[in-house]
């Protein structure tokens, strides 16, 4: 659910205003970021500070509500790296429309991973693996602090919260109260549709031989798939865009910060992961022997922070999460006129989506 059309971007005068009045000091600048699908910016005071101002202009206040009250919840809870929540207004202030202020994080973004080392890599999913294990073992219903959870133990869906009213506690909500097997179908239609419209980059009938097969495995998904153990919050988007990069203290490449919690949901942690492993270790890999070391490593990361075992990990639900976000990037996010080898990309996806379908088989 996003708004029916989209608002205009607020000016940089009216942005310096709301965070003058949110930080209560003057604003040196004001500088648009041309990232992500909300209105976002780079706010510099005059006393040097550095903080991002976010503004619902695509999503719905509903929608984006959730993020500020979320990254404060994981700060107090749990060690994983996310930005201090700097204010919020929920009145919409200057620009009439739910915005918040965080702090900047310095580090480096990568849009790829064809500039990383072999050990780079290795760094990177063992990080992706850790961060993505505090997340999901994070409880809202066990939070402190200002904000409530009137979550069920089985609850899955869009995470929302209530209008927090004169008075009221603000309040983490499930949106819909549907099994996660009908959330996932409704997650899914959209990058199944899109493969089925055959939308596929440069060439529009790509991949259009593996159409039917595609659409035909998700039909039904909602009673195929099984319902998690214990839902968790899903982040839905952990891939290199929402990583600030920085060095361990060996001097090796870390996640320093995961931004963009804007449309978490509650539900199967495998969803996340499976999401996670087609972002960070991509087809375009010398042999299919690395990408799986790195499977296996992202995974036993994941489940030593967890402590679990890391064959619990892949189940009948695996390969629909994979499947789902590998139709994303077949049919728009790939940019195949960059691959060095697109006929190599070519059939190393294929062959990547026939061994999908035949698990679901």
């Amino acid at each position: 659910m996003v708004r029916d059309e989209r608002l205009d971007e607020p000016d940089a005068e009216a942005v310096a205003r709301a965070a003058r009045e949110a930080r209560g000091r003057a604003v040196a600048d004001v500088t648009p970021i041309s990232k992500g699908i909300n209105a976002i910016y780079r706010i510099r005071f005059a006393g040097g500070e550095v903080a991002v101002l976010k503004a619902a202009t695509f999503n719905t206040t509903a929608e984006l509500r959730p993020e500020p009250y979320l990254l404060r919840a994981l700060a107090d809870a749990t060690t994983l790296p996310v930005p201090e929540v700097l204010a919020t207004a929920e009145d919409g202030g200057p620009l009439g429309v739910f915005h918040f202020l965080l702090e900047h994080r310095e580090g480096r973004q990568i849009r790829d991973l064809d500039g990383l080392s072999w050990a780079d890599r290795e760094r990177l999913v063992r990080a992706v693996g850790r961060h993505l294990a505090r997340l999901h073992e994070f409880r809202l219903a066990e939070a402190e602090g200002p904000v409530a959870a009137s979550l069920d133990a089985d609850d899955c869906g869009p995470l929302r919260m209530t209008d927090p009213e004169a008075g009221a506690t603000p309040a983490f909500t499930a949106d819909g109260g549907d099994s996660w097997g009908e959330v996932f179908a409704s997650l899914a239609d959209h990058p199944a549709s899109l493969v089925e419209q055959v939308q596929c980059g440069d060439d529009p009938g790509r991949f259009a031989d593996l159409v039917p097969d595609i659409v035909a495995a998700f039909d039904g998904v909602a009673d195929a798939i099984t319902e998690p153990e214990t839902p968790a919050v899903l982040h839905r988007d952990f891939h290199l865009d929402n990583f600030v990069l920085g060095s361990d203290e060996e001097g090796g490449l870390d996640v320093r910060t995961v931004l963009d919690f804007g449309d978490p949901y509650v539900g199967d942690y495998r969803l996340d992961l499976a999401f996670a492993e087609d972002a960070t270790i991509r087809v375009q890999l010398p042999t299919e022997d690395r990408a799986a070391d790195l499977r296996h490593l992202l995974r036993r990361s994941y489940a030593r922070e967890r402590g679990i075992d890391p064959d619990e990990i892949v189940n009948g639900n695996y390969p629909y999460y994979l499947l789902v976000q590998r139709s994303r990037w077949m049919s728009v996010a790939l940019d195949w006129k960059s691959c060095d080898d697109p006929a190599a990309v070519e059939r190393a996806y294929r062959s990547f989506v026939r061994e999908r379908l035949a698990e679901i088989e």
